[in-house]
């Protein structure tokens, strides 16, 4: 019995993965909004692994090791993947920028398993958040897009941003359940995204995004006032 609720959660993450493989088939396909769609639900999929591990009690280093592979995958390869098949320029050199974010997604989640630091808190932007921006370029239709894409240098500097961000020492706050986390800020960020979705669409992930990203700035400022 104790064996079979190990392998729930691990289960769950292998869910993630055959996502992820999935969406990488769509890419080559180009059905770019099926690996979106795909990358999403691996998504959900990645969070209740963790979740579902931590309520039977059976988490563990197997299945830490697991969910970083399966997360390389869905959150690094095919990301990465997306990023060259939305590329509208020809450069011999520019237009593979896309391969520093896969590299970096690597990095960051080789180094997310040894990282003690990384209990209750994220170093550096986790490779599903920088998914989910990725695939809204999938949606946009805005003149940053063009500039992202159509533009050898936007791509580039782009790509070096986001590779970067993954591989920080940036602080930020971790999407799990624990006694004593504050979630005020995080709860800030979805309600923003989901009001902004109805007048800007997809455009509304870059700006929780962003606002994910100022949360070392904005969290203790929130604690100050007692929220």
């Amino acid at each position: 019995m104790v064996n079979i609720k190990k392998q729930i959660p691990n289960s769950i993450t292998l869910g993630n993965l055959t996502c992820g493989l999935f969406a990488i088939i769509s890419i080559f396909k180009f059905e770019l909004e099926m690996a979106a769609f795909l990358i999403i639900l691996a998504a959900f999929l990645d969070f209740f692994d963790g979740f579902v591990a931590r309520l039977l009690k059976v988490d563990g280093a197997l299945g830490k090791q697991l969910d970083s592979l399966a997360d390389m995958v869905t959150f690094g390869l095919a990301p990465a993947l997306i990023l060259n098949a939305l590329v509208s320029f020809e450069h011999p050199y520019l237009s593979y920028s896309f391969v520093l974010v896969a590299l970096m997604s690597a990095f960051r989640l080789a180094k997310f398993n040894i990282d003690t630091r990384q209990t209750n808190s994220f170093i550096g932007v986790p490779t599903p958040f920088n998914a989910m921006l990725t695939i809204s370029w999938i949606f946009i239709d805005h003149p940053i897009k063009d500039y992202i894409f159509s533009n050898e240098i936007g791509f580039t500097i782009y790509c070096i941003v986001v590779s970067y961000l993954l591989v920080s020492e940036l602080k930020l706050p971790a999407l799990k359940f624990k006694k004593g986390q504050s979630y005020f800020w995080l709860l800030i960020i979805f309600i923003v995204t989901i009001v902004s979705f109805f007048f800007v669409k997809w455009l509304s992930i870059p700006i929780a995004f962003i606002l994910y990203l100022i949360s070392p700035i904005m969290e203790p400022m929130i604690d100050k006032k007692g929220v």
